[in-house]
C-alpha cells in the first residue's frame, strides 16, 4: 500500500516540477525545476528497485548522480558567464 501511494505522489508531482522547469522566469528557477525532476526520476527509480528486485537500477542511478552533478556544474559555469556580461 505504501508503494503505490509513493508511486501516486511521484506521478502527481510531475506536472508542477515540469512547469516550474519550463516556465520558470529565471534561470534559477529552470535549475531547480531539473534538480527536482532528478530526483523524482531517481526516487521512481528506488521504487521500481524495491517493488521488483531489479540490480542494474544502481548502476542506472549512479550515472544519473554523476549526470546531474556535471549538468548543475555546466548550468552554474554559464549562469556566472552571463551574470559577468552584464
Amino acid at each position: 500500500m505504501i508503494l503505490w501511494s509513493s508511486v501516486i505522489l511521484l506521478i502527481a508531482a510531475v506536472p508542477f516540477v515540469l512547469y516550474r522547469t519550463l516556465k520558470g522566469p529565471e534561470w534559477t528557477d529552470r535549475i531547480l525545476g531539473l534538480d527536482l525532476l532528478s530526483f523524482l526520476l531517481a526516487a521512481g527509480l528506488l521504487l521500481l528497485k524495491r517493488q521488483f528486485q531489479i540490480t542494474w537500477i544502481s548502476s542506472a542511478l549512479w550515472i544519473l548522480f554523476l549526470g546531474s552533478v556535471f549538468g548543475y556544474l555546466a548550468a552554474t559555469l554559464a549562469f556566472e558567464r552571463e551574470n559577468n556580461r552584464e
